[in-house]
């Protein structure tokens, strides 16, 4: 509630700011996520072999990475 929070992780070796940057940067691809399916709509994909699982995952990667191009030229959300 106070904007301050906790982070944990299982790797002595990460300093503060790396733990911080891991957790911020896994919210905005969660966002990104979430944002790319809502602006795409599309039906759910049941893939079963392993390579259209990846060629699915590396579509929507390579979406989201051009939604957030578009964004930071255009510098609208």
């Amino acid at each position: 509630m106070d904007g301050k929070y906790l982070l944990s992780t299982s790797d002595p070796d990460l300093s503060a700011e790396d733990v911080a940057l891991g957790y911020k940067n896994l919210l905005e691809t969660e966002h990104g996520f979430r944002d790319l399916k809502s602006t795409i709509a599309r039906r759910p994909v049941f893939d079963r072999l392993e390579p259209r699982i990846r060629a699915h995952v590396l579509l929507c990667r390579l979406a989201l990475l051009l939604i957030r191009v578009a964004e930071r030229r255009t510098g609208m959300p």
